[in-house]
C-alpha cells in the first residue's frame, strides 16, 4: 500500500525460500504477541462482572475474577495493546501468587479461542498510539500531510479514514505536537475569518444562531474533543 496516496501496488507474496510451512497454530505461539479489546458495554468491576464478553466467562481453570481484571485492563488501554507477559503480571497480581507454565498456556489457549472467535485481536508489534487527549495533540506526519490535499488519511493502525470536512482536515494539519487546543481554535477561528475556511453554521440548544466571536470558539473547542474522542476510539 502507498501509504501517502492510498493506492494500492501490485499484490505480491514474498515467502522464505524452501521454508516448511506450518499449517497447525499452537496456542504457545500467542505468548509472542500483543492483545487488544474493545467492550462495547461497560465493566461492572464491583460485582467482577462484563456483560458484553459472555464467550468468555469463565474459562476453566482459569478463574473468572482473573478474567475480568484482564478485560478490564484492556478494555481501558484501547486501543494500546498489552503484550502476553503483561497479561501475566497483571494476572500474577489478581492471584497473589506466580503463574505456573500449564496456567500461562491455559491463557494462551483462552486468548487463541477469543481470536479465532473475533472477540480479541491478536497484534505483533504495539504502536506508538494514544489513548487519551494530551494538552498538545499530536497525528502522525503521514495523516497530516495527506490532509493537505486529499480527503482519505491513514491511522497509526493502518487503517484508511474519509474525511470530507475541510475543517476537520485543517485541524489534523494543526495537530503536530505543538499546539494546545485553544491555539488550535484560535488558528482555524482565524482560517474561517480570513476566508480559507468557510462559515461555521452553528446554533445554541435554544435554536438562537451562534455569531459572536467567543461562541463560535467554544463550540469549536467543545467540537474538537468531540472529534478527538472519536479519533481514540477509532
Amino acid at each position: 500500500m502507498d501509504m501517502l496516496r492510498c493506492r494500492r501496488f501490485r499484490c505480491s507474496l514474498f515467502v522464505h525460500h524452501a521454508r516448511e510451512v506450518t499449517r497447525n497454530i499452537e496456542p504457545a505461539s500467542f505468548m509472542d504477541l500483543y492483545f487488544s479489546y474493545k467492550s462495547q458495554k461497560k465493566w461492572d468491576h464491583k460485582n467482577a462482572e462484563h456483560e458484553g464478553i459472555d464467550e468468555t466467562a469463565p474459562v476453566e481453570p482459569l478463574e473468572s475474577s482473573i478474567q475480568t481484571v484482564l478485560f478490564q485492563r484492556l478494555h481501558e488501554l484501547w486501543p494500546k495493546r498489552m503484550h502476553f507477559r503483561d497479561l501475566i503480571k497483571l494476572a500474577e497480581t489478581e492471584k497473589g501468587a506466580s503463574f505456573t507454565d500449564a496456567e500461562q498456556l491455559t491463557l494462551a489457549e483462552m486468548l487463541q479461542t477469543l481470536y479465532l472467535k473475533e472477540i480479541i485481536q491478536a497484534h505483533h508489534y504495539a504502536p506508538s498510539i494514544a489513548n487519551k487527549i494530551p494538552q498538545k495533540p499530536l497525528i502522525n506526519g503521514v495523516a497530516r500531510f495527506q490532509a493537505t490535499y486529499q480527503e482519505v488519511i491513514s491511522t497509526q493502525l493502518h487503517d484508511m479514514v474519509i474525511v470530507q470536512d475541510e475543517w476537520v482536515r485543517a485541524m489534523v494539519q494543526l495537530m503536530d505536537g505543538t499546539n494546545t487546543l485553544d491555539e488550535i481554535v484560535e488558528s482555524l477561528y482565524s482560517q474561517m475569518t480570513e476566508g480559507i475556511l468557510p462559515p461555521l453554521e452553528a446554533e445554541h440548544e435554544s435554536d438562537d444562531e451562534v455569531a459572536t466571536a467567543l461562541d463560535i470558539k467554544k463550540m469549536l473547542s467543545n467540537r474538537i474533543v468531540d472529534i478527538l474522542h472519536c479519533f481514540l476510539e477509532n
